[in-house]
């Protein structure tokens, strides 16, 4: 009784009022203990005064009713994810897509004549190319090579040029496929061993081709992959003289080595931009030979996409499209097909930029 007239009376002479924050409460008692030693006892008096007598919120009056006592605000989920984001380092992509800005005004396309290098190490002829110039600079590839386009494939000069001038204000990688594509060319293959390793792991997806794995139901499915998929595996094998295996279960996949043989041999000739782009339609496609009979021009981008969706469509024709994800990848094979179709168009049909 006496410790509560004590603080009683302390609370009166700071000043206080019933109904008073408690916020201000306590500013008051921390600088009343600030300024006087001897009277910051007196001070955390008034503050436990204050929280547990003036307040007559709703939260003080449920704490009065219960005996245990009132826990720390919890921390808030939302700000525990935000914090935990601020924390994490920024991967390569995102950082990219947060730098890359728009830097040039203008794009043109440059021709140069043969020319030859000399070094003191080697001499090189360098054959009658183009350039795509983003102001007065040259385009380089992503490990910094000049982005050379031979001289006979001028309308793909053009258009790598028009990626570039259709970029706004944060450039987009995605929207840059045939520059991708020239690029990959380039940096990743222009050494016959690094040929010769795409070219073995591309053989791989022949014994795990999708479109060699028929189900017999649903009836839907089925008619979709006797439309979409047997012309081309009977191309395939008249084409090349090899016998195409088909299965209906997963287990004893593996093409015959003279099929295999056959279908590498033709792989390996291919020169680095068109390797490239084969690569590029199996990897999309999901399909050695949808990618196989887009290179040969059997198949247009169109039919090509058309065979690499036979499940989706399948399931499409029975459940039903799913928005912002069936329509989103229904155009991304196309713009990946279709760049494939660009890079792969005959000598005669390239013109000039």
């Amino acid at each position: 009784m006496l410790q509560l007239s004590a603080a009683s009376s302390s609370v009166a002479r700071l000043g206080l009022r019933r109904g008073a924050s408690p916020f201000s409460t306590a500013a008051s008692a921390s600088a009343s203990a600030s300024s006087s030693p001897r009277r910051s006892a007196t001070a955390a008096a008034a503050t436990a005064a204050s929280s547990s007598s003036l307040w007559r919120g709703p939260v003080a009056a449920a704490s009065r009713r219960s005996a245990v006592p009132a826990s720390p605000r919890a921390f808030s989920h939302t700000a525990r994810c935000a914090l935990q984001q601020q924390q994490q380092p920024e991967n390569a992509s995102d950082a990219a897509e947060r730098t890359l800005k728009r830097f040039w005004k203008t794009v043109s396309v440059q021709t140069h004549p043969a020319s030859s290098t000399s070094s003191s190490n080697s001499n090189s002829n360098l054959p009658a190319h183009y350039t795509i110039n983003l102001d007065k600079r040259s385009l380089r590839t992503p490990a910094g090579n000049v982005l050379r386009i031979p001289l006979e494939r001028g309308l793909l000069a053009g258009l790598i040029a028009q990626e570039w001038a259709e970029q706004r204000t944060v450039l987009k990688p995605h929207a840059l496929p045939l520059t991708s594509l020239v690029a990959r060319s380039i940096d990743g293959l222009a050494s016959p061993s690094t040929r010769q390793g795409v070219t073995d792991s591309l053989l791989a997806y022949l014994d795990t081709d999708t479109i060699l794995f028929h189900e017999p139901e649903p009836p839907q499915l089925a008619r979709l992959q006797s439309e979409r998929w047997t012309p081309l595996i009977d191309w395939v094998s008249a084409r090349w003289g090899v016998q195409v295996e088909v299965y209906d279960s997963l287990f004893g996949t593996a093409q015959s080595a003279a099929t295999r043989e056959a279908l590498s041999r033709h792989i390996r000739s291919l020169d680095p931009l068109a390797l490239a782009a084969f690569e590029r339609a199996v990897l999309s496609s999901k399909s050695f030979l949808i990618g196989l009979g887009l290179l040969e021009g059997k198949l247009s981008v169109e039919q090509a996409a058309r065979a690499a969706e036979v499940e989706v469509a399948s399931q499409i024709e029975r459940w039903g499209e799913v928005e912002d994800s069936h329509d989103v990848d229904y155009q991304d094979v196309r713009r990946m097909l279709g760049s494939v179709a660009v890079v792969l168009m005959p000598p005669s049909s390239r013109g000039t930029p």
